[in-house]
């Protein structure tokens, strides 16, 4: 009996063992898939609102991403003819379009300009040039560039009065020398001359030499309206023979031309719209040879 109350005793000192399995609480069947379906929506909501903003992050980095392009037209590793194009998505602008010298491998080349290649296959991107300074190398070229692009220029007060004149000599040479060499041309720009007065009113006549001599008088009207003289002030007899080999590079100013002129034909339209001083006629007289 001792020995039986004995192992009751010690068996009853022993702790009671404990159920330490997670006891899962109860829910409602219904609830449950509420719930999960709520847990899901938050999951999508957030991972949308993750992904626009990662795409409006992306989209900001792609913007401040755009290449700003820097082409040289001129300028680099030489001196003279200095000209760079700045070129951003659909918008370029031209910093200067100077001239340069010809060296001594270039014969018969009075000067040197950029290539404007590129900038005509461009120019609806094109929004404007702007001019450092005044100096033949940084503006020398602007002229021949103006008359293929018609864009606007930005410069100092100093600067663009300095190219205000260059322009002007380019415009006023072509506005004196048209009406007379369209009169050299003769009955070869007839046909030509007499349709273009007949379609703007200038002529109604039937004869194209009369319709065509009546084209010019309007043009040489004009250019009187407009205070353009008849001849060119400052010409001096060796400067013609440079001034023709320029325009027989340029062009005649009839397109296309009836009749293919070399520089010596051009030399005589330079004679003819040459503004003589005394001094030029005092030693033309003495030399009755030489053109006027």
């Amino acid at each position: 009996m001792a020995t039986k109350e004995g192992k009751e005793g010690k068996a009853a000192a022993l702790p009671k063992k404990r159920n330490y399995r997670r006891r899962t609480p109860k829910q409602n069947s219904g609830e449950q898939p509420a719930k999960q379906a709520r847990g899901r929506a938050k999951t999508v909501t957030r991972a949308a609102a993750f992904s626009a903003a990662q795409s409006r992050s992306n989209h900001k980095q792609e913007v401040r991403r755009t290449p700003v392009r820097i082409i040289p037209l001129g300028g680099l590793n030489e001196i003279g003819k200095n000209m760079t194009v700045f070129e951003c998505s659909n918008d370029m602008f031209i910093l200067d379009c100077g001239l340069a010298f010809p060296d001594g491998d270039m014969p018969g080349v009075d000067i040197v300009i950029p290539d404007f290649t590129y900038v005509e296959a461009n120019r609806d991107k094109v929004r404007g040039i702007v001019l450092t300074h005044g100096h033949e190398d940084h503006i020398g070229g602007l002229a021949y560039l103006l008359k293929k692009i018609n864009v606007p220029v930005y410069g100092t007060k100093l600067t663009l009065g300095l190219v205000k004149g260059k322009l002007e000599e380019h415009g006023l040479a072509n506005s004196v020398l048209l009406p007379v060499i369209l009169e050299a041309y003769g009955t070869a720009a007839h046909k030509k001359l007499a349709r273009l007065a007949r379609l703007t009113g200038i002529s109604d006549s039937d004869l194209d030499a009369v319709a065509a001599g009546e084209f010019i008088r309007h043009i040489r009207n004009m250019n009187l309206s407009m205070n353009i003289p008849e001849t060119l002030d400052g010409i001096r007899n060796e400067d013609i023979p440079k001034l023709a080999r320029y325009a027989d590079k340029e062009a005649n100013p009839l397109y296309p031309v009836p009749v293919l002129w070399g520089p010596s034909k051009l030399e005589q339209m330079y004679h003819l719209v040459q503004e003589v001083n005394e001094n030029d006629r005092n030693r033309n007289s003495e030399h009755p040879g030489k053109a006027a």
